[in-house]
């Protein structure tokens, strides 16, 4: 289970989106999404990712975020001789929903529907 225990506690502090996007990065867990969400390469990656925070608040229970992930992808081939692939990277968006519980610091991270 992921747990987002920083940016549980950094909530309502000014550095909130900082310590969300490092935790975000640092447990992987944009990863998946990324991956779910590609429009152009077949394969996300995760240098150099751009995490925005488009939305977020919070109830008695739990925190939401809807956020915004800019990053890049590749398309992979076959490697065959007659195959050629030139790994040019491609642009990338996609949205994610965030939802930690206040009592436990677990957290799920999703592909946001469109």
């Amino acid at each position: 289970m992921l747990r987002l225990e920083a940016t549980l506690k950094a909530w309502d502090m000014p550095d909130f989106k900082t310590v969300l996007r490092d935790e975000l990065v640092e447990t992987r867990a944009l990863e998946r999404p990324m991956q779910l969400g590609l429009t152009y390469g077949t394969v996300a990656l995760p240098e150099g990712l751009k995490f925005v925070v488009l939305e977020a608040h919070d109830d008695d229970t739990r925190i939401r975020i809807h956020g915004g992930v800019h990053y890049s992808s590749v398309t992979t081939g076959s490697n065959c001789i007659d195959a050629p692939s030139p790994l040019s990277e491609m642009p990338e968006y996609v949205e994610v929903d965030i939802v930690i519980d206040r009592a436990t610091a677990d957290a799920t991270v999703s592909l946001a529907a469109d």
